[in-house]
């Protein structure tokens, strides 16, 4: 008699149905082991797509770290491309320890990429995991902000040429084809940012990466930090409330979105910050409390600025570009420009390209709107990584450029 039929003759068949759960669980027991080796082996940095900013021309520290089920030896081997020629870590040692076993390993590596980051765990044989991170790079980073044209308005999405730029939206990274993520107004056309991280790894040798944070037809009102109050009315109403007459107080909402990504890249985890805004501040009509004058642009940029280099608790460096173009009639304001320039002349600001510039077939509906075309978009990338490859020339002492 097989064994299966004799459990519910001798025991009853609720006896049976016991003993095959009591099998089962026993079972999944054994298999458990092999199941949480499997879940709890992760790389938790870096991730797949990361840039991470170079401390000198030559080279940047990267942290491999991450879980293991268990304490015991850990092994890691980065290999890929440098400004100097190929790369090879070799395997390198480590251990994974405490109650809720961590291995953590920081690497100097020349600057370049793609790099690969591989990981194991575990004895040789079948229960050795691996885990490869396919694309680090060390290189340039920069954070984008302001209004639309800082964005994803662009008439064409535009994509990559050099495939070695990477956007960065708070969580992961990914290739710097648009629309980019992380922007505050979840857009989703066209911008400039891949005709720039091409045009700077051209200039540079070394991936670039990009964290885009603005959102669309915004005063640099909007952009202040929690609880600011401001006499002018913003030519929207969002990100503030009217707490008076004449008198409005701002959320802090893009203050502290902007705030939030920079901390997410960490200590003099990026190069600069680029501000691409001014449109929804320039020409706007009479009488106050809409229209701004030039001190009074300048003086809240400026608190913009001095605000998020508090926050980071590091002087970040921050471009300002001239930007106060509306259509073909209005195609720049003499006062926005001055303030943007005045921050410049005061070295509170570095100086970024004139945009303003780039008119006709440069914006789109033909040439009659506010934001770029596909032509514009890729020329105002152009002007972008003119100016910061000039900055950093000028600025980095030794740094190579192609």
């Amino acid at each position: 008699m097989e064994m299966g039929m004799a459990f519910p003759r001798l025991f009853g068949s609720r006896a049976a149905v016991w003993f095959a759960g009591a099998w089962m669980a026993m079972l999944a027991m054994c298999l458990d082991p092999l199941r949480s080796l499997a879940a709890e082996f992760r790389v938790e940095a870096p991730l797949d797509y990361q840039v991470v900013q170079r401390a000198t021309p030559q080279a940047g520290s990267v942290t491999v770290r991450g879980t293991t089920p268990l304490p015991g030896p850990v092994s890691i081997r980065i290999q890929g491309e440098g400004l100097s020629g190929p790369y090879d870590s070799a395997w390198v040692q480590t251990e994974s320890v405490g109650s809720e076993p961590r291995f953590s390993s920081v690497f100097t590596l020349p600057a370049g990429g793609w790099y690969a980051v591989t990981v194991r765990y575990g004895a040789a044989g079948p229960e050795r995991r691996e885990i490869r991170v396919e694309h680090l790079g060390i290189g340039e980073v920069f954070v984008g902000a302001g209004q639309s044209n800082s964005t994803n308005y662009g008439e064409e999405r535009q994509k990559l040429e050099t495939g070695k730029v990477s956007t960065f939206d708070g969580t992961s990274w990914r290739i710097a084809n648009d629309p980019q993520p992380g922007t505050f107004d979840h857009s989703g056309g066209g911008s400039f940012w891949p005709s720039f991280g091409d045009e700077m790894v051209r200039r540079l040798g070394v991936p670039i990466g990009v964290a885009v944070t603005g959102n669309g037809a915004t005063s640099v009102l909007q952009w202040q930090p929690k609880g600011t109050r401001v006499g002018i009315r913003p030519t929207a109403y969002s990100f503030v409330r009217a707490v008076g007459t004449n008198e409005w107080e701002c959320d802090g909402a893009l203050f502290d979105h902007l705030a939030k990504r920079v901390a997410q890249l960490g200590p003099r985890g990026f190069r600069a910050v680029l501000w691409h805004q001014g449109e929804s501040d320039a020409n706007q009509p009479n009488p106050t409390p809409r229209r701004i004058t030039g001190p009074e642009y300048a003086s809240n940029l400026e608190r913009l600025i001095r605000g998020q280099r508090e926050a980071a608790g590091w002087n970040i460096p921050w471009f300002v570009a001239l930007v106060s173009y509306h259509v073909p009639d209005d195609p720049g304001s003499g006062v926005i420009r001055d303030a943007q320039m005045d921050l410049w002349r005061r070295g509170v600001a570095l100086e970024g390209p004139d945009t303003d510039a780039l008119q006709g077939d440069h914006r789109d509906g033909g040439g009659r709107g506010v934001h770029f075309s596909g032509k514009g978009q890729r020329a105002h990338g152009q002007l972008w990584a003119g100016k910061v490859s000039e900055w950093l020339k000028s600025s980095v002492p030794h740094l190579p450029q192609k």
